[in-house]
């Protein structure tokens, strides 16, 4: 009798050797079925990342091809398999990459950490054709990375909560720089000094704090948001507001499972579903914002509900 094989190995490799790197390709393509094998779907099977296979054999297309698995490449992991090989690619098939995976990633900009992670573009490819990065995105039509963006701990965790809603689990660092998410993995390991720290200090913040999320930025880094955000004056009691701090809404997630409670329907499963947190009695009746009276519920179930109650 058969048993299925889990679908995350939790054991790290400890020989990284050119031959058992191989091997660890030829067992996670067998692992994940037919079609293409991206970085993206070798991390979630993988012992190892894939920017050390990447930077062991110089591509993810070469580590695949010696790995015998060249006919499951696929240009940035996005688009059809082609044969044409890394030094062959011609100008306008390097444009046309970045133009496939700002499409995929559903902006009109890139950076080099998303390029770099997504593609088996080197930056000094980019920088010996086109002269620079920036030279080749507005070649492509597209535009440079938000340089000199700031972002308060509260857009950090606002956003690293919505990623964390969607795939139902902990984010990994390179799916910060993919949607849902519009805060890039380097934000937060720029703040935090790590993307585990970054995790730990989220995590830290709304399960220690009852009332929401304390925003630690520094004092330089308010006065350079001083204009981006209008902070108001708290009510009295957290329970005697409607609006729900993002604290309790992580708490509540997390305790429903990232599930609608009603229907079971969740991001993870379905894209296209939204997840809120509601007052089980309307707060218009007399419902407080506390947790025993909060629950996880899907767009579809939350519509039309109103201020009634259930049956």
């Amino acid at each position: 009798m058969s048993s299925s094989k889990p679908k995350f190995v939790l054991q790290r490799m400890s020989d990284t050797s050119d031959e058992s790197l191989l091997d660890e390709l030829k067992r996670v393509a067998l692992a994940i079925g037919p079609g293409s094998m991206t970085k993206a779907n070798f991390d979630e099977v993988s012992r190892v990342s894939s920017s050390t296979v990447q930077r062991r054999f110089g591509s993810w297309e070469d580590a695949l091809r010696l790995a015998g698995l060249a006919d499951r490449y696929t240009r940035s992991g996005y688009s059809a398999p082609v044969g044409v090989g890394r030094r062959q690619s011609t100008d306008a098939e390097i444009l046309e990459e970045l133009r496939d995976l700002a499409k995929a990633l559903g902006k009109d900009w890139l950076n080099s950490e998303e390029i770099r992670s997504n593609l088996s573009l080197a930056t000094s490819t980019l920088i010996s054709r086109f002269g620079s990065t920036g030279n080749a995105l507005t070649r492509a039509g597209l535009k440079q990375s938000r340089v000199g963006r700031r972002y308060s701990d509260e857009e950090r965790f606002e956003n690293l909560l919505l990623v964390w809603t969607h795939l139902g689990r902990a984010p990994k660092y390179q799916e910060m720089n993919r949607p849902p998410s519009s805060v890039g993995a380097k934000a937060y390991v720029t703040r935090y000094g790590g993307w585990l720290k970054a995790l730990e200090a989220f995590v830290a913040s709304a399960e220690g704090d009852s009332d929401s999320i304390k925003d630690t930025t520094s004092a330089d880094e308010k006065v350079t948001e001083r204009n981006q955000h209008v902070v108001s004056a708290p009510a009295s009691q957290p329970e005697d507001q409607r609006n729900i701090r993002l604290g309790q809404r992580f708490r509540i997630l997390k305790r429903d499972s990232f599930k609608c409670v009603l229907c079971g329907n969740s991001p993870a499963v379905d894209p296209t579903c939204k997840l809120h947190v509601d007052h089980i009695t309307p707060f218009s009746r007399g419902g407080k914002t506390i947790d025993v009276n909060l629950r996880a519920l899907c767009a579809d179930c939350n519509i039309g509900r109103g201020d009634r109650f259930d049956d």
